[in-house]
């Protein structure tokens, strides 16, 4: 049996402790707290997880703009004392501000957000309160990535279609079609909107700056060699996961991609810029591959998406260079759809994420849960759902963890244990 090492995460680093959810059927008032690093939750279909992920996910990763659903539900965030961030409704129905003839509905208001921290409450409504003597804005809670169920890159540009990117010569406007800003939340984690972005901002950095005298106008090789610039850089990062914990080898750019030079309306025009994925030996558009392999890669690039951070002066090249920040990252049953041998795989970068970011998963693959040791095992939370209580979390019992650590120190795996014995009962 392989034992693992347990999770190394930084202890300096913000994480969610604590969520308490109110009032979303079937989570009446559920409350689940997590540690650093890895945590699986486990429990039969229909007792509320995956509502759990969808609110939980929005409660941390997008305090600002949290519906009417999060009315009454509270998290935590672990820190060197804890943060406790609170939703509240700032108006009732009564209530509701009438504007243009129209009663807005209650769930076009946000709710009110109150956080405390080291005995001080405020209202946060500019989320910029000071964590004590150590300077940190509460705004930089750790950044929240969800891998959903499926795989939810279909329709992306880059990613899954071709992309156009259009860029005025003369006075540096830029724009990319389709439009990255019609994509959710989910999508916007992807590769295509990190790329995209990068590329246009440093395109588009001398005229920002407004420099004097203005600068020259881009020409047509100038915005390829940026462009190419850009994306090698992302695939030198993204290329060794993908090649080490899936059946890709390789991803890049499709070297049939057009150039125009539209001196009439002074545009530069790079149209059908699309990835392309080797598998074997065979390069493939995304359509061709497998949904095993589509799911790994959406699960891989959900899991190391970097972020971007930008340095020095000079007003071009713009220098960059990409960063892994603190996360919080929701996994909704990652076995679906996966060979088990990748599945073994993927495991493996999980619980590599895991030492330097939170990872909550949810499963109901008893080989996930060989990646725990035996001091780990309260990282198993149990979901169960009450017929009066609602959804309802649990840790594994005293007794409970005695009799699996007994089992895997017999040189048997967890997984086994689960399976033949009733793990989830009291």
């Amino acid at each position: 049996m392989t034992k693992n090492q347990p999770n190394s995460v930084s202890q300096k680093s913000l994480y969610l402790k604590q969520v308490r959810i109110r009032n979303y059927a079937p989570l009446i008032n559920a409350k689940v707290s997590f540690q650093r690093g890895l945590n699986i939750i486990i429990g039969p279909n229909g007792t509320g997880k995956t509502r759990f992920v969808e609110l939980a996910s929005q409660l941390v990763g997008n305090i600002e703009d949290v519906t009417y659903l999060g009315a009454g539900c509270e998290v935590v965030f672990g820190f060197l004392k804890d943060i406790i961030v609170r939703f509240k409704q700032p108006i009732s129905i009564e209530q509701t501000e009438v504007t243009n003839s129209r009663i807005l509905p209650i769930h076009d208001f946000g709710l009110d957000v109150y956080a405390s921290y080291n005995g001080q409450e405020s209202t946060a409504d500019s989320l910029e309160l000071a964590l004590g003597d150590v300077g940190i804005a509460f705004h930089l809670v750790p950044e929240t990535v969800v891998a959903k169920y499926g795989s939810p890159l279909q329709g992306i540009p880059l990613v899954d279609i071709p992309a156009t990117i259009t860029v005025q010569a003369k006075n540096g406007q830029g724009k990319v079609e389709p439009a990255i800003g019609r994509f959710n939340r989910v999508g916007k984690t992807h590769l295509s909107d990190t790329i995209f972005n990068i590329a246009l901002f440093a395109l588009l950095w001398p005229f920002r700056r407004r420099q004097q005298p203005a600068p020259t106008a881009l020409t047509s090789e100038a915005v390829q060699a940026e462009v190419k610039r850009v994306i090698n850089a992302f695939l030198f990062f993204i290329n060794p996961s993908i090649c080490l914990y899936s059946p890709i080898s390789q991803i890049r750019i499709s070297p049939g991609y057009q150039v125009y030079d539209h001196a009439a309306q002074q545009e530069i025009i790079l149209k059908g810029l699309e990835f392309e994925y080797l598998l074997g030996e065979s390069w493939l558009p995304f359509s061709a591959l497998s949904d095993g392999t589509k799911r790994m890669l959406y699960l891989i690039s959900q899991l190391v998406m970097p972020s971007i951070s930008f340095g020095g002066q000079q007003p071009a090249p713009l220098p960059f260079s990409f960063t892994t920040p603190s996360r919080t990252i929701f996994l909704e049953e990652p076995e679906l759809g996966i060979h088990p041998d990748q599945l073994q795989k993927l495991l493996s970068l999980i619980r590599e994420v895991s030492k330097e970011h939170q990872v909550i998963m949810t499963t109901h693959s008893p080989q996930v849960l060989n990646m725990l040791t035996t001091k780990e095992l309260d990282r198993i939370t149990i979901c169960e759902l009450d017929p009066e209580k609602g959804t309802q979390f649990r840790k594994l019992s005293p007794a409970k963890r005695a009799k699996a650590k007994a089992y895997m120190q017999n040189d048997s795996y967890l997984s086994d244990f689960w399976l033949y014995s009733n793990l989830e009962a009291e």
